[in-house]
């Protein structure tokens, strides 16, 4: 299980030694927590009840145990982050895999004939060799001519049965 990015953010605030709702943390993560003596419930009135960390020092190595985070700041923000790399991911919580992220952010292009494109303003001639497919890594700055009919395929082995 990973730790979920709201409750991350929460127990960032419960470190700083601030109480919250009981009512915003709700998570099987908080219910360990609670278990565990890490988080403790304060009633204040009739029915409401607030969370806070007692020792925001003893938090600290149980995230290290359970979730491999070695700073709960520096994972909310590369969770946060929309330009995360796996080197980051690891360094904040030491699992690359932590958040789904794409590592090829282009695609596979197969023409039957030779085709005229353009890459970043350049003219570029796409050629047909039984095998070999062409991979467009900057698709922003890809364009085909309106004449084209472009064909989306998901399994590659479609590439394959292109007629020659």
């Amino acid at each position: 299980m990973k730790l979920p990015l709201h409750i991350a953010a929460k127990l960032l605030l419960l470190q700083q030694l601030e109480k919250l709702p009981a009512s915003s943390l709700k998570h099987e993560v908080v219910d360990e927590l609670l278990q565990e003596g890490l988080l403790q419930k304060q009633m204040q009135g009739r029915g409401r009840t607030y969370l806070f960390a007692p020792s925001a020092a003893a938090l600290a190595p149980y995230l290290h145990n359970r979730f491999g985070i070695n700073d709960l700041q520096a994972y909310v923000q590369t969770m946060q982050s929309n330009t995360t790399n796996r080197s980051a991911l690891v360094e904040a919580t030491s699992n690359s895999k932590t958040k789904r992220l794409r590592s090829f952010t282009g695609f596979m292009v197969a023409t039957p004939e030779p085709m005229n494109v353009t890459l970043n303003h350049q003219p570029v001639t796409l050629l047909p060799h039984p095998g070999l497919f062409t991979y467009v890594a900057d698709y922003a700055n890809f364009e085909v001519p309106a004449d084209v009919t472009i064909v989306g395929v998901e399994n590659a082995e479609n590439f394959n049965n292109l007629p020659q």
